[in-house]
C-alpha cells in the first residue's frame, strides 16, 4: 500500500508539472499571438481565435487528466506483479503442493491412459476460494519424453481434489 501511495504521488506530481508547463507554453502562445500585427488590425473574430482561451483550458485539463491516469496505469502496473486480495500468489513447495501437483499427474495419466511421472513442480501459486486452486508448471515423464504443463487443481473443504486443467507446453 506505501508502494501504491508513493506512485500515486509521483503520478501526482508529474501531472501538476506537465500542466505548469503547458500553462506557460499557452501563456507565451497567448503573448506571441498579440505580438502579431494582422492580429490586431482584424482582431480575434476574423482571424479565428473567438476561442483560444477556453480552447487552451481544455487543453490543459487534457494533459492534467491525462497525466493523473497515466500514473494510476503505472501505479496499477506496479500491484498487479505483486500479489493481490483473491489473486494468485507465490507459494513454498510444501507437502499439501506436492499433494497437489502428484495428483494432477496421476489424474491426467488416468485420463490419457499413458504413465506420468513428475519430474519438476517449476512454478507453484495459490489462490485461497472456497478452498483452494493450484497452479502449477510440472515438468512430467511421458513415454520417456521429458514435458512441461500449465495446470490447475483445486482442493475443496472436503480435502478432495480435481483437476480444472492441464495444459501441455
Amino acid at each position: 500500500e506505501e508502494v501504491t501511495q508513493r506512485l500515486i504521488r509521483r503520478g501526482r506530481r508529474r501531472a501538476e508539472e506537465e500542466l505548469e508547463r503547458t500553462s506557460r507554453l499557452a501563456d507565451e502562445h497567448r503573448e506571441a499571438i498579440h505580438r502579431v500585427p494582422a492580429y490586431r488590425s482584424r482582431g480575434r473574430q476574423e482571424l479565428g481565435f473567438s476561442r483560444c482561451r477556453h480552447e487552451v483550458e481544455h487543453g490543459r485539463l487534457a494533459v492534467f487528466l491525462g497525466a493523473l491516469l497515466w500514473s494510476f496505469a503505472i501505479a496499477a502496473d506496479d500491484i498487479v506483479g505483486k500479489s493481490l486480495p483473491g489473486g494468485y500468489a507465490p507459494v513454498k513447495l510444501g507437502t499439501e503442493v506436492k499433494a497437489a501437483a502428484n495428483f494432477a499427474v496421476g489424474e491426467q495419466a488416468r485420463r490419457e491412459a499413458v504413465p506420468l511421472k513428475l519430474v519438476n513442480i517449476s512454478s507453484a501459486e495459490r489462490q485461497i476460494v472456497a478452498g483452494t486452486n493450484y497452479r502449477f508448471v510440472l515438468t512430467v515423464e511421458r513415454t520417456g519424453s521429458i514435458r512441461q504443463a500449465k495446470v490447475v487443481v483445486f482442493h475443496d473443504l472436503k480435502s478432495r481434489y480435481s483437476l480444472k486443467s492441464w495444459e501441455w507446453l
